[in-house]
């Protein structure tokens, strides 16, 4: 008999892996269809605890009731496994079907509504046949076994969530993708539901028993401390997740690490219950618990401040391996939430061990319990952050738990010096904030802190910054440069744009730009609300988009409104998105591509912009080879002659054209037009097609045999933070990369012989100047005055080169007049009819 319970636990553990492995793959890929914002993420999480709870509360009678629980499991383990099996077809359909009815920018109450609706009725078979299996499972240890089992089990069950989340986020859907790691889960849950149906027939058929525990508070009281717990549990998770996004990484694994450690605080707290706990007084362990686990959420809260400099430590001590990098985010976790969640679990476990009877209530205690927890994403990670902020719904929700204690004892009274205790060390802020000098504004919203800070330049010029929780940067004024032409260059390439769409808009920057080209309407999509909220503080650097008559924000998720729109755009731009941010992946899918080719009119362009700096050249041709996938004329183009933070775009076409000789004049009519063009270093045909990389074949060639990125198969969400996190060295790798491997052949953009002939020296030119940025970078100043020097000789068109060595020999005519003379002399060497250099010379020197 004992060795057979050991058995019933690890199917039990199975069963816990399996449920927590469901959630990550499904709330990840119904998140492509539903959209990544907030209420779309939540509610989907939401729905799946809302299936878990109706279906331990609906069963648990009928559960707890029957003769054969060991058939009950089986055959409810069977039913989760079959149908998620069956959610490999159904997803997809689902989310195509959800996107175009949501439409690209739906009500909340419409989005929450789908959002938790539909995925609640596709899971519904899986979900409630798991909450009602932990019942099942219950009844027949007990039955088989004796005792007090519940605070076992859940362990048990808690314990393989861990190994779920854990197996399902670093190894499965890496390796297999989506759609295999729910065959596979799927499968193991079909093989526990058959290990349960050939255990022995005496196994399955039992006499209902109720083995004996103390009871102090009333069952109806249980009831709704489980529901208030489960409310508080989840909405503090939620809360503390959202905090750690301003700490930690923030990519597809970290928030699989995170739900880990809570996860395994809850197990252990649950475990150590099932040895010591259930032997204590019922009414007094109850307020023990309750109020340690207020304690322990405050002193979580006085904790998060250190949290940052705890991370940091770890960091620099472990390195920057990917592994190093999880560790140090689940042991900075660990310091704010292990705590919390143990004296959750053993809360939980006592609780409900004290609702069983012989006609049931561990299911409804559950139900309660997961239903009450499906609430908690809206009411305090939405609802009670939104009122009043990170750090006042963290403080409420802790202090919460004292109000639930059922009676007050003078040891209660006594020990609510704790909770005191801890609130006099509440910190001022939750995390540490910009120097205040800086800060001009910030929102903390329910998502993000999105913050507008300013400081002075080396001339003493006022520029301003946006970031993103702390972490991410998402440009400024003092990038205004290649912000514009990421909007400009697209533009000119196109014989003649009247809509245009740009996906991300950050400061407004890059979308402003489009205000100098006349008659061009435009949409720009900005996922976070927070972010568009702050764009009037770039004006009118952005051309205050925010109330420019021809161009339009909308605050919604790119890849929902691209797929759900009906508007054709001459030009489709998409922005630089961080590939190693959690669901920035899905928007380098064949699916989201595909979408954008959908919205382009004939005739139209696509420019994706891609951040070589935050790519490996793995990654980087993942990306080009899905792109080719759906747009085979594509063409490659450099941002900017940078090696800094070097940016490459993908520009296609609808139908493979060459550009004739003179475009650039053609194109640019408008004086306006010209002098804003101009400010960013385009004037002519070769500053424009100057920037060419490579055209279709040279690109087919170089990701040859490369992967295809897939909503089911999301390989950049998952191999992006393994070159994150070391922190983008070599940035100007990929560029060399791909300068290297691609022959930028002019004839495969331009139609003139002549022009194609000055391109070839042009680009020649580029890579001299290229080559003198990288000397510079790297303190070896000659070389790379010589290789400014000879870009200027190849090509009297290029002038980068050409004036980066006036500015130097300014520089230098005091310091070290006799290298400024040679240098000048040099330069009227490399282009004898260009006159500056003389003019330089005579004014500096005297003509000498």
């Amino acid at each position: 008999m004992p060795i057979r319970v050991p058995g019933l636990y690890f199917l039990l553990t199975v069963s816990g892996l399996c449920a927590l492995g469901y959630e990550v793959v499904w709330v990840r890929w119904l998140a492509a269809g539903w959209g990544h914002e907030l209420p779309a993420t939540l509610a989907v999480v939401s729905a799946y605890f809302g299936g878990l709870g109706l279906g331990a509360w609906f069963f648990d009678r009928h559960v707890s009731t029957s003769r054969a629980p060991g058939l009950w499991y089986g055959t409810l383990e069977m039913v989760a496994g079959s149908w998620a099996i069956l959610t490999v077809a159904v997803i997809p359909l689902a989310n195509r079907w959800a996107g175009a009815w949501l439409g690209p920018s739906p009500s909340v109450l419409s989005h929450w509504g789908l959002a938790f609706g539909l995925p609640f009725f596709l899971l519904l078979p899986t979900t409630a046949a798991l909450g009602a299996a932990f019942s099942a499972m219950e009844r027949l240890v007990t039955s088989v076994g004796g005792g007090q089992r519940v605070a076992g089990l859940y362990a048990a069950n808690t314990l393989g969530a861990v190994v779920g989340v854990l197996l399902t986020t670093f190894a499965l859907t890496p390796t297999l993708g989506l759609v295999w790691t729910l065959l596979l889960l799927g499968g193991l849950n079909i093989l526990a539901g058959i290990s349960a149906l050939l255990m022995p027939r005496q196994l399955q058929t039992t006499a209902a028993t109720s083995p004996p525990f103390s009871r102090q508070v009333s069952r109806q009281r249980r009831r709704w401390t489980l529901a208030a717990c489960g409310l508080l549990g989840v909405g503090y998770e939620v809360a503390i997740v959202r905090t750690f996004s301003e700490v930690l990484e923030s990519t597809v694994y970290t928030f699989a690490a995170v739900l880990a450690v809570y996860l395994l605080g809850t197990a252990t707290g649950a475990a150590l219950y099932s040895r010591i706990g259930r032997r204590s007084d019922d009414t007094s362990l109850l307020n023990a618990l309750l109020v340690a686990l207020s304690t322990s959420c405050l002193v979580g809260v006085v904790l998060m401040p250190f949290s940052v400099t705890l991370y940091r430590y770890c960091r620099e001590s472990l390195g920057d391996t990917l592994g190093a990098v999880l560790t140090s985010e689940m042991v900075t976790t660990a310091s704010v939430l292990f705590l919390p969640t143990f004296f959750m679990g053993a809360l939980f476990s006592h609780l409900l061990q004290g609702l069983r009877t012989a006609e049931g209530g561990v299911g409804q205690g559950l139900g309660i319990n997961t239903l009450a927890g499906a609430l908690g994403p809206a009411a305090i990670g939405v609802g009670g952050v939104a009122i009043g902020g990170l750090q006042l719904a963290l403080v409420t929700t802790s202090l919460a738990y004292l109000i639930l204690v059922p009676r007050v004892t003078r040891r209660t009274v006594a020990a609510l010096i704790f909770p005191a205790l801890a609130l006099t060390l509440l910190p001022s802020e939750i995390l540490p904030r910009f120097d205040p000098a800086s800060v001009k504004t910030q929102q903390e919203g329910v998502r993000v802190t999105a913050t507008v800070t300013e400081v002075k330049n080396a001339r003493g010029k006022p520029e301003r910054h946006l970031a993103i929780n702390r972490r991410y940067h998402m440009g400024g004024t003092a990038a205004a440069r290649s912000e514009r032409r990421q909007a400009h260059l697209p533009l000119l390439l196109h014989p003649e744009p009247h809509t245009v769409l740009f996906l991300g808009l950050g400061t407004g920057i890059t979308f402003g730009a489009v205000a100098e080209h006349a008659d061009v309407i435009g949409d720009g999509v900005e996922l976070l609300p927070e972010v568009v909220s702050l764009l009037p503080y770039f004006a009118p650097t952005n051309h205050s988009i925010h109330e420019h008559a021809r161009l339009h924000v909308h605050t919604a998720d790119a890849r929902r409104f691209v797929q759900s729109s009906t508007k054709k755009y001459d030009v489709i731009v998409a922005d630089l998105f961080h590939p190693a941010r959690d669901g920035a992946g899905s928007l380098f899918t064949l699916e989201h591509f595909s979408s954008l080719r959908h919205a382009t009119a004939m005739g139209g362009l696509v420019c994706q912009w891609l951040p070589l700096y935050q790519l490996d050249d793995a990654l980087l041709r993942i990306i080009i080879r899905t792109f080719l996938e759906v747009f085979p004329h594509t063409r490659a183009f450099v941002l900017d002659f940078d090696v800094d933070a070097p940016v490459l775009g993908l520009v296609a076409t609808t139908s493979l054209s060459h550009y004739p000789a003179g475009w650039f004049r053609r194109r640019v009519t408008n004086e306006r037009l010209r002098t804003a063009l101009s400010s960013v270093g385009l004037r002519d045909d070769f500053s424009l097609f100057g920037c060419f990389v490579a055209g279709t074949d040279e690109l087919q060639r170089f990701v040859d045999g490369s992967e295809i990125n897939t909503d089911a198969r999301p390989i950049v969400a998952f191999r992006a933070p393994h070159f994150s996190v070391r922190g983008y060295l070599d940035p100007d790798g990929r560029l060399w990369t791909l300068l290297d491997n691609l022959n930028a052949d002019p004839n495969d953009l331009v139609n003139t012989a002549d022009l194609s002939r000055a391109l070839v020296s042009y680009l020649h030119a580029r890579r001299a100047y290229l080559n003198g940025l990288v000397h510079d970078q790297e303190g070896r100043r000659d070389e790379a005055l010589r290789a400014y020097v000879e870009s200027a000789k190849l090509n009297p068109d290029f002038t980068l080169g050409y004036a980066t060595c006036l500015t130097r020999a300014w520089s230098l005519s005091e310091s070290q007049p006799q290298a400024a003379r040679e240098l000048l002399n040099r330069l009227i060497e490399a282009q004898p009819d260009r006159p500056v250099a003389k003019e330089y010379l005579q004014r500096l020197f005297g003509g000498e």
